[in-house]
């Protein structure tokens, strides 16, 4: 293990990407600030523990039945409707993603623009 001191105000680097910076010290307790990618996580060492230990205990344990999918009608899938596709209430999926698909093709054939958008 590496020991280094450092007072209020002085930073440790980790690699290339993660700053601790001393914030405080106030007795025995030392309050450190923590600057890291969002894809790197942070843990107090407890959290960590907990989330290990909860993780293993699941692994341990036997996997359950899943529960079975909803049936799908003869002839496909169920049409599904969705709000990040802009569909108005009471419009169905397939209406909106035809209407998309229309408006991309008349972009595609006309590269230029001259095509009336809708």
């Amino acid at each position: 293990m590496l020991n280094i001191t450092r007072k209020v105000g002085e930073k440790i680097i980790i690699g290339e990407d993660v700053v601790l910076e001393v914030m405080e010290v106030s007795g025995s307790s030392v309050r450190l600030g923590i600057r890291a990618p969002r894809s790197v996580p942070v843990y107090r060492e407890e959290i960590w523990d907990s989330v290990r230990e909860e993780n293993a205990a699941a692994a341990k344990t036997a996997p359950t039945k899943l529960p079975e999918p909803p049936k799908v009608p003869h002839g496909g899938a169920p049409a599904r409707t969705s709000v990040r596709s802009g569909a108005r209430p009471g419009a169905s999926a397939t209406t909106t993603q035809a209407k998309a698909h229309d408006r991309l093709d008349q972009r595609v054939s006309d590269p230029q623009g001259s095509a009336t958008k809708a």
